[in-house]
């Protein structure tokens, strides 16, 4: 099973859902116009002229002196829907130090439609958000905010401090640090400023990088990606991609598994990365020369450090044992992962693997 974590695709499914993933009735995004307005960090932010105030009280005017969230979401988006419990929980947790406002772009109607449907515990969706909810389907505010900070995928959060300025942009379940911050005054938004600026360098490569990999022009990816270190040169994510594509797509596996073995010292501590790397090696129908020393040392320290209770982990080490040839091993491990995965629908999945493994096994 993929096991994606850090990168680029699954940076772009970490900011959620984009246009092409609406519902038949959402509408479509209008295209940009060359003249837009643009937003970035440390702009003034635009006053907000919202149509539909649906829960909570108007805010006519973000006052100087308060800190507000502006949030874009949408009724058909998965982890818009997953994100509203978390920013409840902030709202609950900083009270009147902040403001939070969910902004959909929908007819009141629908949202009103959405906020009426109840949970498997009965709960309606009006009685479970406790934050400030609207919806603007002018799409001003959209186009204030969203489009003109480049954002393509929602849920996504913008923090308004106390200065009237953006401090931060990103996935409001990413937020709880950057709003703590700003809050008590101790956020850095000048530094934070050059970490989005490399972020919006990278975002802009990353479609042409994609579509380098899927047209298997690896020469070109490596270009891009070369670029795209160029303007974050520190990030884990841009290294793992290196690594995948020296050891998938180039085929360069010395000079691969070199970057691999400097991720693995990296990553040392976090179960993530060691199982993913792990997963890529045994796993990515483009490696050729799949050193199966280096993905068993990155999971037995994913197992470690997860005291041999994630079950995406196990079922990594049995697969090792299996490209190994060990299948007592590999049966060994995979009913490990059977029985932490349990009635998932990963559990069902690693009991299919499972049994094959018993049957060749037993063959």
């Amino acid at each position: 099973m993929p096991r994606t974590l850090l990168t680029l695709t699954a940076l772009s499914l970490i900011a959620g859902c984009t246009s092409a993933e609406k519902s038949d009735h959402a509408s479509a995004q209008p295209p940009v116009e060359a003249n837009a307005k643009t937003l970035t960090i440390g702009d003034p932010a635009p006053s907000i002229d919202i149509a539909h105030w649906v829960i909570g009280d108007e805010v006519p005017v973000l006052e100087r002196g308060e800190v507000h969230v502006i949030e874009f979401w949408a009724t058909w988006c998965g982890p818009c829907r997953t994100s509203m419990p978390h920013l409840s929980t902030l709202q609950d947790e900083h009270g009147d130090d902040v403001t939070i406002i969910g902004v959909s772009n929908e007819p009141l109607e629908t949202v009103e439609g959405f906020l009426a449907k109840a949970d498997d515990e009965g709960r309606t969706w009006r009685e479970r958000i406790r934050y400030t909810l609207t919806t603007d389907p002018d799409e001003s505010v959209w186009n204030d905010y969203f489009r003109a900070a480049g954002q393509r995928g929602i849920p996504t959060a913008f923090i308004v401090g106390r200065s009237g300025r953006i401090e931060w942009i990103g996935h409001p379940m990413g937020m709880d640090e950057p709003l703590q911050a700003v809050i008590d005054g101790s956020w850095d938004r000048r530094a934070f400023a050059v970490t989005w600026a490399q972020a919006q360098a990278v975002k802009k490569l990353q479609i042409e990088f994609a579509a380098a990999e899927r047209a298997g022009d690896w020469e070109k990816a490596e270009a891009l990606l070369g670029q795209m270190l160029e303007a974050a040169p520190d990030s884990p994510m841009l290294r793992y991609e290196r690594f995948e594509l020296l050891v998938g797509g180039l085929n360069r596996p010395n000079e691969g598994y070199a970057l691999g073995r400097q991720i693995l010292e990296e990553s040392w501590d976090d179960p993530r990365p060691l199982n993913q790397i792990a997963w890529f090696v045994v796993d990515d129908p483009r490696v050729k020369v799949r050193d199966l020393a280096f993905a068993m040392r990155a999971a037995r320290r994913a197992c470690e450090l997860t005291k041999d209770q994630d079950p995406a982990i196990l079922d990594t080490m049995a697969r090792i044992y299996y490209e190994m040839g060990d299948l007592d091993n590999a049966v060994a491990w995979q009913r490990k992962a059977v029985e932490q995965a349990g009635d998932t629908g990963m559990g069902q999945e690693i009991r299919e693997t499972l049994s094959r493994y018993e049957q060749e096994a037993g063959g």
